[in-house]
């Protein structure tokens, strides 16, 4: 190309950048599309620190094209960095146009016209806060790369399409063929998968290769990926059949790949997402037909004039039909202010809600951006979701959509809290919207536990996780079961869930039915909230898991323990002695009708080992052995050690028989032993403290004093 040709095109780019910039980032700065807000929220995560995914706590929503999250992430220019970039892409694409159209051997105002088609239509003017510029630019640049026969930059920068777009992948391997049709083009096949190898081996390293097993490549999330590689591959055979087997001019095929491009493009987006009119290839393939058509002997005459024309109609269409905001997404984006303030939301309308929010965890109910979430509803266990999100908010269609005709108010679901709130009259909300925010306290999910309980030959239970182990009455607890079966149910198995105080007797118990259908993966988790009574008892609750199959109970194993405490005491200023962590804030003794209560106070400066038993021994002065013992576990075993935490007060009564004991002068010694070894804790005064001095006279008499120093 000619430095006067050369000079021209980096003009053209110029017009190009200003152009897109009035019309993008101007008249168009309020104008979004639903797809665009996608890349906002996963940059807006990845800036923030909390990965690459769509819900920080949902790490598994893996983008195959990262470069325009990261671009979003990385620049300054708050909601509009991605726009500004495709600014530019376009620009530089437009350059590369207009060169490679020379290079065929269309003339100035051809190219000119050509490119002035593609940039004028709807799309290029509504995508330009998506990547659909950065993909135009690496495909257009690829190709004029390869035109040159710089096969091996050509291949870096067609592999960085994918990166940008995934339909990216389509343009790159249609020039890929048409470097296989040349001579010496293997160096493009050697370099073009390097971005995309770059690309996963950060994956990797963020992710791990167990944590890449669970990730779902975010092609098009609604659409199975086994179906979207039998397409595309498709779709690449056939586009590279037509370029390489037919008798096209080498000046012809550079052009048909952008026009087969365009067509790959077209049908991928409407077999995988129903939006093809949002395939920026499309107008790009529509200008270079009418352009070429335009060239036809018959109407040569007449070509200049029907560009112009034609071009001139797109932009009356244009000025007269702007592209708006969708009253959808507008809705979206006005219903966050009507929500309140929450930390976790959950909401079955699209992304623009999701950015609009403000809390730390924002979920889509309808399982598009959430393999998780996809993985209950195709289960048709809605119960477990709720239970295993536990929103704050939650914003839900009660007649159509993920949670249709689903009760709140359940027996499984009841124990959440949620309750029903006033929808503002001025909320753009649709027939049957319903606004729910939970008023139960719940924990986070702990660690999973290892177990291997059969219930029958088929189902074994494999492990669980609680999201508390110390709760308060009227609090939630929410368990998680792990299930493995062999083969899945014919009939709806039901899974009875209690929490039994240390005497068996049940305080709150659930028992939801799960259909067949929900099995069907056979390793599966089922999510349970238990409501805890107000007036329960604090002490030690046991987890007890019963199966339901077929009219026949299966088994019935605790699984787990936690513990219901009281009301925070203020601890005691004051302390009597230590051994081990275990504090003795106070003790009170007194005789009373052939016995002495001793009334004990305990506390905690750190964490116990295991659990450990309280002895309290009536020894006779000067010997070992107890004559009279009160041993056991701290307040008759609702209140084990493994539970005592910095801060807490724990008050127990333990009782002394005096029956019998013989005159004599005794001392009351208190401390902790393992019930296993027997071994005891040590502490400054040794393995025990002395409470008091205990003297019986030889009438019976019992007086207690305090030991002495």
């Amino acid at each position: 190309m000619s430095n006067k040709n050369t000079t021209l095109s980096h003009l053209i780019s110029l017009i190009i950048f200003v152009y897109l910039c009035v019309v993008g980032l101007v008249i168009l700065k309020d104008y979004h599309r639903e797809a665009d807000f996608l890349i906002d929220q996963l940059g807006r995560n990845l800036n923030d620190g909390r990965g690459l995914v769509y819900t920080p706590s949902d790490k598994t929503l893996l983008t195959v094209s990262p470069l325009p999250v990261l671009i979003d992430a990385i620049l300054p220019f708050e909601g509009t960095s991605l726009a500004v970039v495709s600014v530019f892409a376009y620009a530089i694409a437009g350059g590369s146009l207009f060169r490679l159209m020379h290079r065929w051997g269309f003339s100035i105002p051809e190219s000119f016209f050509c490119l002035i088609l593609w940039l004028l239509s709807w799309i290029v003017w509504a995508g330009v806060r998506s990547s659909a510029g950065l993909t135009a630019m690496f495909i257009l640049g690829g190709l004029e790369l390869a035109t040159y026969s710089r096969w091996r930059l050509a291949g870096v920068v067609a592999g960085l399409a994918v990166l940008a777009q995934p339909t990216g992948i389509i343009g790159a391997v249609l020039i890929g063929i048409f470097a296989l049709i040349q001579e010496n083009s293997r160096s493009f096949w050697r370099l073009v998968w390097l971005p995309g190898a770059i690309w996963a081996g950060v994956a990797i390293v963020i992710y791990g290769f167990d944590g890449l097993a669970g990730l779902v490549l975010d092609l098009y999330p609604s659409v199975d990926l086994a179906w979207q590689v039998i397409l595309w591959l498709g779709l690449l055979m056939a586009g590279g059949l037509t370029i390489s087997r037919f008798p096209w001019s080498d000046e012809a095929r550079p052009m048909l790949i952008l026009v087969v491009w365009a067509v790959g493009d077209v049908l991928a987006h409407l077999i995988f997402s129903n939006h093809a009119i949002e395939s920026t290839s499309l107008g790009l393939g529509v200008a270079l037909i009418l352009t070429g058509l335009s060239r036809w002997p018959f109407l040569k005459n007449l070509q200049i004039p029907m560009l112009a024309g034609t071009t001139v109609f797109m932009g009356l269409i244009l000025i007269i039909a702007t592209p708006q905001t969708s009253k959808s997404v507008q809705d979206d984006q006005r219903l966050a202010g009507y929500l309140g303030d929450a930390k976790v939301y959950a909401h079955d309308r699209s992304d623009a809600l999701t950015v609009e929010l403000e809390g730390d965890e924002i979920y889509r109910l309808d399982g598009r951006r959430s393999p998780f979430i996809d993985g209950f509803l195709r289960r048709e266990d809605r119960e477990s979701l709720l239970i295993a999100l536990a929103p704050d908010v939650l914003y839900f269609n009660h007649t159509n959509g993920p949670l249709a005709s689903i009760d709140l108010q359940s027996p499984g679901l009841v124990g959440l809290n949620y309750t029903q709130q006033p929808l503002d009259e001025a909320a753009p909300t649709r027939d049957g919207d319903e606004l729910w925010v939970r008023d139960s306290v719940i924990g986070k999910w702990g660690d999973t536990h290892a177990l291997d309980i059969d219930y029958s030959s088929d189902v074994t239970l494999v492990g669980y996780a609680l999201d508390n182990t110390r709760l308060h009455p009227g609090e939630t607890l929410r368990l998680r079961l792990d299930w493995q079966l062999d083969r899945p149910p014919t009939t709806p198995m039901g899974v009875y869930v209690s929490l039994l105080d240390i005497t068996g007797n049940p305080i709150v118990s659930i028992f939801p039915r799960f259909e067949p259908v929900t099995w069907q993966p056979l390793e599966i988790s089922t999510y349970h909230a238990l409501l805890i009574p107000a007036d329960a008892q604090a002490g030690l609750l046991n987890v007890s898991v019963t199966l339901d199959y077929k009219a026949a109970t299966l088994n019935q194993a605790h699984i787990a323990s936690v513990f219901l405490q009281d009301s925070a005491v203020p601890s005691p200023a004051t302390q009597i002695g230590t051994l081990g962590p275990a504090i003795l804030y106070a003790a009170d003794l007194s005789a009373n009708a052939g016995q002495i209560n001793v009334d004990l106070m305990w506390g905690t400066q750190g964490a116990f080992d295991g659990d450990y038993h309280i002895f309290l021994h009536f020894v006779p002065m000067g010997e070992a052995a107890p004559l009279r013992q009160a041993d056991g576990a701290p307040v008759g075993g609702r209140y084990p050690t493994q539970f005592w935490q910095v801060g807490d007060v724990i008050a127990e009564t333990r009782v002394l028989a005096m029956a019998d004991v013989p005159a004599g002068e005794y001392e009351i010694r208190v401390g902790f032993y393992d019930p296993n070894t027997f071994e005891r804790l040590q502490g400054p005064s040794g393995d025990h403290i002395v409470l008091a001095n205990v003297t019986i006279g030889d009438d019976g008499q019992v007086t207690v004093a305090p030991p002495l120093p």
